[in-house]
């Protein structure tokens, strides 16, 4: 008896989710970088630290996309898992860096935006440390 089409409808359908949370991400580093640039841009910086800035920021991004490409052989739920985290570090962070560019002094930036791709990191750790205990 053939169980092929019974392990297919077992899987969970991924349908657009991986197309949503691949734009979440990409808008969201576009907007966490802007968001940082925008909070600098009154200032006189060396640009080697905009630069440094700039890629800190980037690097959460960087691994969730590059999971993303490794994620090809990952079942299906462990890919709409790393999907949802992405979306949750992709919203909060362009919430928190929008939020940060906007509304703190512009003395106090700096520290924000040191802690903010530890707390990205952070979320990622937790998730991955889930991921493996639910298997």
């Amino acid at each position: 008896m053939n169980t092929e089409p019974q392990r297919a409808a077992d899987r969970p359908s991924l349908g657009i989710l991986p197309a949503i949370a691949r734009l979440a991400l990409l808008a969201a580093a576009v907007g966490c970088v802007a968001s940082m640039l925008s909070a600098s841009q009154n200032k006189r910086q060396i640009i080697f630290l905009v630069v440094l800035f700039t890629g800190w920021t980037l690097l959460p991004f960087a691994a969730l996309a590059l999971a993303d490409l490794r994620s090809k052989s990952w079942s299906p739920s462990a890919r709409v898992f790393l999907y949802r985290v992405t979306l949750i570090v992709s919203f909060t962070s362009v919430a928190a860096y929008a939020f940060v560019a906007t509304h703190l002094p512009a003395a106090r930036v700096a520290f924000p935006f040191l802690v903010l791709p530890v707390a990205a990191w952070l979320v990622m750790a937790m998730a991955a440390v889930t991921a493996r205990l639910a298997r």
